[in-house]
C-alpha cells in the first residue's frame, strides 16, 4: 500500500510539474503531456476530489491553478486511454 501512495504522490507532483510549465510555456506537447498525465491519475483510480485538493493546496498562482482545474476536470470527462488524449490535442493544437 505505501508503494501505491508514492506513485500517487509522484504523478501528482509529475502534474503539478506540468501545470506549472504549461502556463508559463503555451506549449502544446506540454499541454498533451498535461492531459496524458490527468488521464493516468484518472484511470489510477485517483478521484478528481483529490486531484483538485491537491491543485488548489499546492499550486499558488491563479493563472497556474485555473489551467489545472480546467485540464483535470475536462479530462476526468472525457474517455480514452491517456496516450488517445495526448495524441488528439496534439492534433488540434498544431
Amino acid at each position: 500500500m505505501e508503494i501505491v501512495k508514492m506513485v500517487v504522490r509522484f504523478a501528482l507532483a509529475a502534474f503539478l510539474s506540468l501545470i506549472i510549465t504549461t502556463a508559463n510555456a503555451g506549449n502544446c506537447e506540454v499541454m498533451a503531456d498535461m492531459a496524458k498525465d490527468a488521464a493516468s491519475l484518472r484511470d489510477a483510480g485517483i478521484p478528481l476530489a483529490a486531484v483538485v485538493n491537491r491543485l488548489k493546496r499546492d499550486v499558488s498562482d491563479p493563472e497556474e491553478l485555473g489551467l489545472g482545474l480546467i485540464v483535470a476536470r475536462l479530462v476526468y470527462k472525457t474517455n480514452g486511454t491517456p496516450q488517445q488524449l495526448r495524441r488528439e490535442i496534439l492534433k488540434k493544437c498544431k
